[in-house]
């Protein structure tokens, strides 16, 4: 490992209390930019702009509507557009953030809510959801505020483009807004790692990790923590390939990588599990609802669900792999896996091709681990499935390098040696 490498992807005592630092920072962050948002928005408007929005049809009671070219989860988008619109709209910041709360009915899931909801509040009862940031708020209050509700989920799709598209779900990400912003946030971060590393930023690899994954924690609400741990590996040994790497510096950069995310990632989930207790009037019982909420999403009975191990994985996996798409996307990487010993390629892996294999093994773990999470939601958790296959089919495209001709045989008259140097059979 060159030496830079070896100094970022070691994490000393200081890193540690850096990194607990850096954690607690991004949360007091995060907190202030969640109140000065709560503090400054009139909520009541948000409320009458939401009712005046279902009495033109622009919103309805269907979770999954089905003329939608994807399973769509606007669940998740009515749940996150009443965000602290069921009880009173006067609270304070403090309130709103303690409370966080979306409407509910027994039986109904959340547009079905929250249609009930803007029609007569009295016909709805709240939940209190304080376990997450909802850091999409940031951007969906105050353009709804502002702004036309019918566009807000449509302005995130925008900058997704056409890759990654093949084996997932672009459709659904130009419907709901939370899943938009929950990407966008995980495919930016790595990306700014990924220039950072290049341009020769000489900061820790750890504490780089634990930014990307208190930011990853702050905007998703248990869409796809394994695809933001994923592409950070991805976009970090990438910047790193051209420091001749071993496969143990490969191992070790994903072993601090993962450390750091995980430190980040759920360090802010503590922290805002601890927010929540303190504004609460009953700190206990908020904290047994979260507890309650955690165990269930890991181990929790209900219809569908099956216990069986690697179930989750199948699901997920078998997701994507069921669509048309995927029959497309495996020919064509066979044709190009097919043609390239014919075009003078050779198969050579390479020590950095293991983080193209990272990924499968990030997203198994994180199914199995919430493998009730995983099995309910399927039809958004299994992005990170998709994300895997995409980086398997690199891995094999990647292995493949060109066997250059000798120096020697080229016009004649050419006096150059034919002898090939160490190290130049491969490029």
């Amino acid at each position: 490992m060159s030496s830079y490498m070896a100094a970022e992807a070691r994490i000393s005592l200081l890193n540690l209390f850096q990194g607990a630092v850096l954690v607690i920072a991004a949360n007091l962050a995060f907190f202030l930019m969640v109140f000065v948002v709560d503090a400054t928005i009139n909520h009541r408007i948000l409320y009458e702009k939401l009712a005046s929005a279902a009495a033109l049809g622009v919103i309805d009671d269907r979770d999954y509507p089905p003329d939608l070219a994807t399973y769509s989860d606007r669940y998740t988008d009515c749940a996150a557009l009443g965000l602290n619109l069921v009880d009173e709209p006067d609270r304070n910041a403090f309130g709103l953030m303690r409370d966080s709360e979306i409407a509910k009915v027994d039986g109904l899931n959340a547009c079905s809510a929250l249609m009930m909801m803007v029609k007569d509040k009295k016909t709805v009862s709240a939940m209190n959801y304080s376990r997450y940031w909802h850091g999409y708020q940031l951007l969906s209050k105050p353009f709804l505020r502002f702004g036309d509700i019918k566009n807000l989920r449509y302005f995130q799709g925008l900058w997704f483009g056409l890759s990654y598209l093949l084996l997932t779900d672009g459709a659904n990400l130009g419907n709901v807004f939370t899943h938009s912003l929950s990407l966008l946030a995980i495919f930016s971060m790595p990306l700014g790692v990924f220039w950072a590393i290049k341009a020769g930023v000489r900061r820790p690899l750890f504490l780089m990790a634990i930014a990307v994954g208190s930011v990853n924690a702050f905007f998703d609400l248990l869409f796809n923590p394994p695809l933001g741990l994923s592409t950070l590996v991805v976009a970090t040994v990438a910047a790193s390939a051209d420091k001749n790497l071993s496969a143990r510096d490969i191992f070790r950069i994903i072993a601090v990588l993962s450390f750091g995310w995980a430190a980040g990632f759920f360090g802010t989930y503590i922290c805002r599990f601890a927010i929540a207790a303190l504004l609460s009037d009953t700190p206990l019982t908020t904290l047994q609802q979260i507890f309650t909420a955690g165990m269930f999403r890991v181990s929790g009975i209900e219809e569908k669900i099956e216990p069986a191990m690697l179930w989750a994985t199948i699901k997920n996996f078998g997701y994507p792999m069921l669509k048309p798409s995927f029959a497309v996307f495996v020919v064509i990487t066979a044709v190009f896996a097919a043609a390239l010993p014919a075009l003078d390629y050779r198969a050579k892996p390479r020590p950095y091709l293991l983080a193209l294999l990272a990924p499968a093994l990030i997203s198994v773990l994180w199914f199995e681990i919430l493998r009730n999470h995983s099995q309910h939601h399927h039809w958004f958790t299994y992005r990170s499935a998709s994300f895997s296959l995409v980086c398997l089919a690199a891995a094999v495209i990647f292995s493949f390098s060109r066997k250059p001709r000798p120096d020697g045989i080229g016009a004649p008259g050419s006096r150059k040696s034919s002898v090939v140097q160490p190290g130049g059979l491969y490029v």
